[in-house]
C-alpha cells in the first residue's frame, strides 16, 4: 500500500566526549562503577563559590569529530545559559552553545540499503555541533525519586542535522554510521547501553507534493537502534491517523515506552525564545587559531575504508562492511594485510576464526594477546604447504589460548606436513586399491571423484600430508 504522507525526520545526536574528567571540573567522567553521588565536587553541585573551568581535552577531542564530519570550524565560539527547569537540572539552566557554536555546516555520507536490497550512497547535512554538559541522573521508584550527581557536567557533543531523512532506513543507517565515525575519531566510545550515544528524533509528516514542513513531535533520549525503528513506525502511524481525521499534530516532547511500544506526550515543545539564552558569565570564549584547526588530522572514515577494502584489497562486499565497521578491527586487519601481503587470507582468518573466539570470550581485540604477526606466520606456513588449512585452525586456537608463536606450536606438536613422496605414494596406492570400484568410475569421466581420493588420503594422514604432493601422486597413479 502506497504511503499517503512523506516522512520528514531531523536528529539531535548527543555523544559523550571521551575525556578522563568532566567538562567543568576534575571529577572522573567515567562514573559507572561508583556509588551514587560519590563522584562529585563543589562544581558538580554548583555551589555559589565554585566556578567552572573548561576542560581543554573536550575541545581537542571534539575537533577530530568536526574534521571527520567536514564541518566549518570558526575561530570564535562561546557558551550560553539555556534556561529551563527540570528535576534532573535543578540549576534551572544548562550550559550549552546557542548562536556561536564550535562548528557549523557539515555532512556525512552514508550507505543506505534501498528497497532492492542494494546499498545506495547518500549525503546527509549537519546544521551545527555544540558542546554542553550532561544533566544529573534520576532513578524513579514507586515511592520516591533518587538523585545521583555522578553524571552531572560530563561533556557532550550535540550534533544537530538538517531534516534530511525521508525513511526509517535513512535514520538507522545515519546513526549507525555516526557511531562508527565517533569511534574512528577516538572522540567517544558511543556505547548506547551506557548512555554515551543518545538521539532526540524530530518527526513530522507532509503530503509528497508539499515543500513546507508541518508541525513536528520530538522523541527524547532514544538509545537503541531497534527502538528508534519501532518508534518511527509508531509515530508515523499516529500522526497519519491525526492528519486523516483533520486533527492537528501538537508540537510536543514525547516519551517512548519500550514495553508497550507506544509514545506518550510529556510536555509542550518549547521554542528557542522560551529558553531565554544569554552568554555564560563564568566561562571565557573559545578562540581557535588557524594553525590549531589545521593541525587536527582527519581520520579515515568507515565509508572510505569500506570502499577501499573492495577496490584496493579485493575484499568481498559483506566482509569489507564488517571490517570497516569497527575501528579496532579495521586497524588489526590493515596491519595484518600489510605484513602478510595477502589481504584475502588475512580477512578470512580474522573474520572466521579470530572473531569467533573474541565473541565466545566477550572481549575486545585490544584485550586479546593475538597479534597480526601470529596470523601472518600462520598464513606463511599454509602458503608454503608446511601445514594444511585444517591444521592451521588447530594451531590458531592454541595461539589464542597460549599466546605462543605458531612455529613453536607446530614444532612442539609435530604438526608439519608430510612431504615424503615415497611414504605418501604408498598411502595413495592403498586408498586406490581399497576403492577399486570408484577408480573404475573415475576412468569413465567421473573427474569429481578425484577430490574424494584426495580427502581420504588427507584423512588417513590426519591432515598432515602435503596436499600439493598428494594431488601430484594421485594424478600419476590414476593416469596408469
Amino acid at each position: 500500500m502506497a504511503q499517503k504522507y512523506e516522512l520528514v525526520v531531523g536528529l539531535e545526536v548527543h555523544a559523550r566526549i571521551k575525556t578522563k574528567s568532566k567538562l567543568w571540573c576534575s571529577c572522573d567522567a567515567y562514573w559507572f562503577w561508583k556509588n551514587p553521588n560519590e563522584n562529585t565536587c563543589e562544581v558538580c553541585m554548583w555551589f555559589p563559590w565554585a566556578l567552572p573551568v573548561l576542560n581543554e581535552d573536550a575541545v581537542n577531542l571534539a575537533l577530530k569529530t568536526w574534521k571527520a564530519l567536514n564541518c566549518d570550524i570558526p575561530n570564535f565560539s562561546k557558551f550560553d545559559r539555556k534556561s529551563y527547569f527540570y528535576p534532573d537540572l535543578p540549576t534551572w539552566f544548562q550550559t550549552t552553545q546557542f548562536d556561536e557554536p564550535v562548528c557549523k555546516k557539515g555532512f556525512l555520507e552514508v550507505y543506505v540499503e534501498n528497497r532492492e536490497w542494494k546499498k545506495e550512497k547518500k549525503k546527509f547535512w549537519i546544521d551545527r555541533i555544540h558542546i554542553e554538559n550532561d544533566a544529573w541522573k534520576l532513578s524513579h521508584t514507586s515511592n520516591w525519586t533518587e538523585v545521583d550527581l555522578n553524571r552531572a557536567w560530563c561533556p557532550l557533543m550535540e550534533i544537530v542535522t538538517e531534516p534530511d531523512f525521508r525513511s526509517i532506513a535513512d535514520v538507522k543507517a545515519f546513526l549507525q554510521e555516526m557511531q562508527k565515525v565517533l569511534r574512528a575519531a577516538w572522540s567517544s566510545d558511543a556505547d548506547m547501553e551506557k548512555g554515551q550515544l543518545r538521539a532526540d528524533v524530530n518527526i513530522s509528516l507532509r503530503p509528497f507534493w508539499q515543500k513546507e514542513f508541518w508541525i513536528r513531535a520530538e522523541l527524547k533520549n532514544m538509545n537503541s537502534f531497534s527502538e528508534i525503528e519501532k518508534a518511527l513506525k509508531y509515530e508515523y502511524k499516529r500522526q497519519a491517523i491525526l492528519l486523516d481525521s483533520w486533527k492537528e499534530v501538537v508540537q510536543e516532547t514525547r516519551w517512548w515506552d519500550a514495553v508497550k511500544w507506544e509514545s506518550t506526550g510529556q510536555r509542550w515543545k518549547w521554542w528557542a525564545a522560551d529558553y531565554r539564552y544569554f552568554p555564560e558569565p563564568d566561562l571565557p570564549t573559545i578562540l581557535l587559531s588557524d594553525e590549531k584547526i589545521a593541525s587536527v588530522k582527519k581520520c579515515d572514515l568507515p565509508t572510505e575504508k569500506y570502499e577501499k577494502y573492495q577496490s584496493e584489497f579485493w575484499i568481498k562486499e559483506i566482509d569489507a562492511f564488517i571490517l570497516s565497521s569497527d575501528v579496532e578491527l579495521s586497524q588489526f586487519f590493515e596491519e595484518t594485510a600489510k605484513i602478510s601481503w595477502d589481504s584475502k587470507k588475512s580477512a578470512s582468518w580474522i573474520l572466521s576464526e579470530f572473531i569467533k573466539f573474541l565473541k565466545e570470550d566477550l572481549i575486545k581485540i585490544s584485550e586479546s594477546k593475538v597479534k597480526p604477526e601470529h596470523i601472518w606466520n600462520l598464513i606463511k606456513f599454509i602458503n608454503n604447504w608446511e601445514i594444511s588449512w585444517k591444521i592451521g585452525k588447530e594451531v590458531f586456537e592454541e595461539v589464542y589460548k597460549t599466546w605462543k608463536n605458531p612455529e613453536d606450536i607446530i614444532e612442539e606438536k609435530w604438526l608439519k606436513q608430510n612431504s615424503n613422496e615415497d611414504e605418501l605414494r604408498e598411502i595413495c596406492q592403498k586408498i586406490l586399491d581399497d576403492n577399486s570400484d570408484l577408480v573404475e568410475k573415475y576412468h569413465w569421466w567421473r573427474d569429481n571423484l578425484f577430490w574424494s581420493f584426495v580427502g581420504q588420503t588427507m584423512k588417513a594422514t590426519q591432515w598432515k600430508a602435503n596436499p600439493g604432493i598428494v594431488n601430484k601422486i594421485l594424478k600419476e597413479l590414476l593416469s596408469k
